[in-house]
């Protein structure tokens, strides 16, 4: 019988002398068994020394990102293998210096990656992808639209391609950059509208007022918009989308009847959207929602040679998620209260981060870099619960309501309850508002009788909450018993 060219491939790896330091980058060891890099940098630097090719590769990438360490620093280094619970495919290293001469722990993650993954030879280096490098750029918009395109023809959470009613106001944009954004009373028709979660900071910011709305019907001045409002309405225009709803614009927020009457819309006024724009990585009107990535997260291409004499490119860069911190969970708009529930709510999510685009629904999470990539299932099969909470809550939340399980969703609350009340709000009167819509959503699927952060259905278990600061105090105003769990910054025990 005839030998196969891979039968011939795999028998070659075999026969190949493996390097001690990076086993020659293959993810099996010679006797099948999986292997992790586990090594330091000496051992690098050793086995460079005595030929292997694949070790000074990896130098390569990793001196890109070496702080300036003396000779004893980088004795003390270690370089190992991470076991990423994303599935991301490429090899992601951490480079582990345990103690600087300033007597700090150094940590950094490192990607390498191919953008060939049939061609490449060596197994442990999977497939990666680039980041846009300019969230503003037509590069950037195409991801988008992809990303709305997958959704609309594979996911649940887009059942319907109707487009709903709007909201009682929302902001005109028009179709270009010439067009005059304005302030538009509906009728309820139905149109497709996008919504903006964003986080208003200490700087005053334009708001819709019974002095200003007459002005704001007719035209809102584009200099007067904050940076943040303008790259939504740039987003809005792109999308090929009339209509934006943004908080300060569509309420009148010196009426207190209207902040009642519209704030308790919320749920479905985010529900409804086609499209929620978060300004993730800014922390005021000012910090806009586009960026341009640092250099050390654009991939750099790295050559090397394999055994037969071709050429292979290799990526390497920072890796965008390290610690979890570079992701949705810690930046500034995700640390507020009421972009808990506008995420949590919101069909689809496009989140603008410092470096890349994120993209969340009900069905899937998506990053450029690829790091998360997947759909719900294989997402959600053996990742931590602090992951979950930061890079995946959403794509949780919508699971855990799909279930419909009466434990499951009394447990769900009790997350909630952490979650939200770990948060900042500017006033301690929006502590109810600010998870109406959640709530809302909750009793439609659990059906019991909603009690002021409690569940008429499970009121003894719920009744059992701690809290989480030592230091915690009463509300300056009552507005709620003593026994419920929205007071303050409380955990559910």
């Amino acid at each position: 019988m005839a030998t196969s060219s891979f039968e011939i491939k795999s028998r070659a790896l075999a026969e190949t002398p493996r390097c001690s330091a990076c086993n020659n980058l293959q993810r099996l060891d010679r006797n099948g068994r999986p292997w992790r890099l586990e090594t330091t940098l000496p051992k690098l630097e050793s086995s460079i020394e005595s030929g292997c090719r694949l070790c000074e590769l990896l130098l390569r990438g990793i001196n890109i990102f070496m702080p300036q360490w003396d000779t004893q620093e980088r004795a003390r280094t270690y370089v190992y293998e991470y076991e990423a619970e994303l599935p991301f495919e490429g090899l992601l290293l951490c480079i582990d210096c345990a103690a600087t001469k300033s007597g700090v722990r150094v940590q950094l993650a490192v990607d390498f990656f191919n953008l060939e993954p049939i061609t490449c030879p060596w197994t442990s280096i999977g497939a990666g992808s680039e980041i846009c490098g300019d969230t503003s750029s037509e590069v950037a918009f195409a991801k988008t639209s992809q990303w709305l395109r997958e959704c609309k023809q594979n996911h649940t959470c887009y059942n319907d391609d109707r487009p709903t009613r709007l909201p009682k106001r929302v902001v005109y944009v028009g179709d270009s950059d010439n067009d005059q954004p304005r302030l538009y009373e509906t009728e309820n028709e139905p149109a497709r509208y996008m919504c903006l979660s964003h986080c208003w900071g200490t700087a005053q910011i334009i708001k819709t007022t019974t002095a200003t709305i007459w002005q704001y019907k007719d035209s809102i001045p584009w200099a007067d918009l904050s940076t943040t409002f303008q790259n939504a309405i740039t987003i809005t225009r792109k999308l090929g989308i009339q209509y934006i709803w943004i908080d300060s614009l569509c309420i009148i927020q010196d009426s207190t009847e209207d902040w009642r009457t519209e704030s308790s819309k919320m749920a479905s006024i985010y529900e409804n959207s086609y499209l929620t724009v978060a300004a993730t990585k800014s922390g005021s009107g000012s910090g806009g929602c586009f960026s341009t990535a640092s250099p050390e997260y654009k991939a750099m291409q790295l050559n090397c040679e394999d055994n037969n004499g071709l050429l292979h490119s290799i990526y390497v860069r920072r890796n965008l998620h390290d610690n979890y911190e570079v992701g949705p969970g810690n930046n500034p708009l995700l640390k507020r209260g009421w972009v808990f529930q506008e995420r949590l709510l919101s069909p689809r999510v496009l989140h603008f981060g410092m470096q890349e685009l994120l993209w969340e629904c009900r069905d899937a999470v998506e990053c450029e870099c690829s790091y998360v990539n997947s759909n719900k299932e294989l997402l959600l099969s053996s990742v931590s619960e602090y992951l979950l909470r930061q890079m995946l809550g959403k794509l949780s939340h919508g699971m855990k309501l799909a279930s419909k399980s009466p434990q499951v969703l009394r447990d769900r609350w009790h997350e909630i309850v952490a979650e939200y009340t770990s948060l900042d709000l500017t006033f301690e009167k929006d502590m109810f508002p600010a998870l109406s819509g959640v709530a809302k959503q909750m009793q439609r699927v659990r059906g019991s009788r909603y009690l002021a952060g409690l569940w008429e259905d499970n009121l003894i278990e719920d009744l059992l909450w701690g809290t989480f600061s030592l230091y915690a105090e009463r509300p300056a105003k009552w507005r709620a018993p003593t026994v419920s769990t929205s007071r303050g910054y409380f955990l559910p025990v």
